[in-house]
Formats: structure tokens, sequence, C-alpha cells
């Protein structure tokens, strides 16, 4: 075993008297019990003062968001141009012909409805969210990429707001919160 795989498992663990009960060939080695005792007090004080999220991975999803917001957008307008904007024609031929393509459209189909369900109880399954969920399902990337970017600006970043909605609490910011 590795030191750095011990000093792992003693913050997994959460305390290095532990670790040392488990690995009792480690109790002779007091500079080491010393450094990993220390080591996991440091851990534990971070990790309970750096709650919050980089704001680096939201900007990168941020941006992911904004291209793929561009990207759909620009796609649905070359399909409209070439195949005419009957797209429930093409689904629906599509879904019955038992084919990959069929297999590929009913886990899309299957991904919009859950991805409607979770919107509709991220809003509180109001008249709102409900709607939502409808433009979610029919419009698919063309609505939920934007609203997920908007709701990454309305949590101020916070991914647990963002997941959350309004079931997000103030009680979720204590460092023991398992909701």
């Amino acid at each position: 075993m590795t030191p750095d795989y011990l000093l792992n498992m003693a913050v997994a663990i959460g305390h290095s008297s532990t670790l040392l009960a488990l690995f009792p060939r480690l109790a002779s080695h007091t500079f080491l019990r010393f450094d990993l005792a220390r080591a996991v007090q440091g851990v534990s004080q971070k990790s309970s003062t750096s709650r919050q999220p980089k704001a680096s991975c939201m900007n990168f999803l941020r941006v992911f968001l904004l291209f793929s917001t561009v990207l759909i957008y620009s796609m649905t307008l070359i399909a409209s141009l070439s195949d005419g904007i009957n797209w429930p024609s093409v689904a629906t031929n599509d879904l019955i012909a038992f084919n990959w393509r069929s297999q590929f459209d009913t886990d899309f189909f299957i991904y919009l409805l859950l991805s409607a369900t979770w919107i509709t109880w991220r809003e509180g399954f109001t008249a709102k969210g409900h709607y939502y969920a409808f433009l979610s399902v029919f419009l698919g990337g063309m609505f939920s990429f934007p609203y997920l970017l908007l709701a990454t600006f309305k949590a101020d970043g916070d991914p647990r707001k963002v997941l959350l909605g309004i079931h997000f609490t103030r009680s979720c910011d204590e460092v023991d919160c398992d909701r």
C-alpha cells in the first residue's frame, strides 16, 4: 500500500486513529501517525469551509449549454429547410420502423419524458412547470438547454439550487445536510 492510498483511506474513514487501529504496523511509525492526524485535520477543515462549487465548472457548463443551444437551433434550421417542418411525421415513421433509428428515437423520447418530469418537479408541479415540461418534450434541447442555462444564472452557480429548484432550502447549506 502506498502512503497516498493510506492518506486517502484516513480521510475517507474520518480519523487517523481508526486507520491506525486497522493497520497496527503503522502505530510504530510515530512520524507517520502525526502526519496522518495533521493531514486529516487539514482536510476536514478544508472540506467544511469549501462547500461552494468552483465557478470554473459552472462556467464550463454554461458555455457547453450555450454552444448546444446554438448547435441545436442551427441543425433544426438546416433540417427544416431541407425536409420541411413536419417533424412529427418523420419521428412517427422512425418509431414504427423497428430498426436502430427506432431504438434511438425511443431512448430519446424516454429521456425527454424523464427530463419533463424533472422540470415539472423542479418547478413544484405548477402550471408553469407543466407548461415547461410540455415545451421540453416537444422542443427537446431547443427549450431544455436555454432553460438550464437560465437556471444556472438564477441559482448563482450553485448546482444544488439548479437541481432542486424550489425545493432548495437554506438548511441545505449546513454541513451535515443529507437531503
